[in-house]
């Protein structure tokens, strides 16, 4: 029979719960990766990453205070090691809240943090509450953390490291919840086991990786439509193309967050077979200025590029023609042909 609890208690080092009813034995468990082994950690933060309810349908990122680049801390992708992909926790702390978009239950919560220094290392407070009553409106959380890191910061000062809280019976609780706060303390330079929070002697960012609140694939109530759980697969497969086509390189990983930028430099190539030289440069910088792209309803806009449907991008392309000797020539109207280019992705 398991064992129904819904007072305070303190299970482990790092773990604190309060006012949360639970059942079974929830575990606390930390594991560190060395800089050697980031690219096994990069597998384990892919691997759950499906199953985020913090990317499901509905859910949303409603508070980021003192924190940079939210977005990669649910986009399933460990980035680069010390480079792209960490998010900049400054604060003391940093405030991030989410809505789940309905009351779920939660199979477990992971923070992954990590930097080639103690950036890498946690300090944090979770609280979760429910407030179906009125959806959508943030609602009072709890005066004490459901989960805390402690009095101590926690971390391998250097690599990834991962805090894990999960149930050894079934969900983390038997209550559902539709939000969540954590609470993220800078941690340079602070080494593990020196104090954290309010007694911190942190004077800069800390460096987190992925936010994690997990569902169960087996669990019936995971989707409440076939609509939603379409939904959720067409943003799954959105984001595994944008992390294909990010492996292209770090041009191509900010083209992608840029796209109006992206198209800005498509189109302004496509202008011209010519794509060397003073002319070029001239009209690069010209269109630059403008900010505008054309407006051409035979053309297809790169904004498709990432839904979850065909792929491709069409653009109206000016092809010069070169004299016999091959040598470009200025653009005459007698001298160019318009086509229509497609690309398929």
């Amino acid at each position: 029979m398991k064992k129904l609890i819904c007072s305070a208690a303190i299970l482990g080092a790092a773990l604190v719960l309060s006012g949360a009813c639970y059942s079974g034995e929830i575990k606390t468990s930390t594991q560190h990766w060395p800089p050697e082994k980031f690219a096994q950690a990069a597998a384990e933060i892919a691997e759950f990453s499906d199953l985020n309810l913090l990317e499901f349908p509905g859910a949303k990122l409603t508070v980021a205070s003192e924190v940079s680049d939210a977005q990669f801390l649910t986009d399933g992708n460990a980035g680069a090691y010390g480079g792209t992909g960490r998010v900049a926790i400054n604060g003391a702390p940093s405030r991030v809240v989410y809505y789940l978009g309905k009351p779920r239950k939660i199979s477990s919560i992971r923070l992954f943090s990590g930097n080639i220094d103690v950036r890498g290392n946690q300090d944090f407070e979770i609280r979760l509450a429910n407030n179906a009553s009125a959806p959508g409106k943030e609602p009072q959380f709890p005066a004490e953390p459901t989960f805390t890191s402690g009095d101590k910061v926690v971390g391998g000062n250097n690599g990834v490291f991962v805090t894990t809280y999960e149930n050894s019976e079934g969900p983390l609780f038997e209550q559902e919840y539709d939000w969540i706060e954590f609470k993220l303390w800078r941690t340079y330079k602070v080494n593990a086991g020196e104090p954290g929070k309010a007694k911190s002697a942190a004077e800069s960012w800390g460096s987190m990786l992925e936010l994690q609140v997990l569902g169960d694939v087996n669990d019936p109530s995971l989707f409440s439509t076939d609509a939603e759980r379409a939904a959720w697969i067409a943003k799954i497969n959105a984001r595994k193309l944008r992390a294909e086509l990010a492996k292209l390189g770090p041009d191509v990983a900010f083209a992608i967050d840029n796209r109006d930028s992206l198209k800005l430099a498509i189109d302004s190539m496509l202008d011209s077979g010519d794509v060397e030289g003073e002319d070029w440069v001239e009209r690069w910088n010209a269109r630059s200025r403008r900010n505008t792209t054309r407006s051409d309803a035979k053309s297809c806009s790169l904004n498709r590029l990432l839904r979850n449907s065909t792929k491709s991008y069409c653009a109206r392309r000016t092809i010069r023609r070169s004299s016999r000797t091959g040598s470009p020539t200025r653009r005459a109207a007698k001298d160019s042909t318009t086509t229509r280019s497609c690309y398929s992705i």
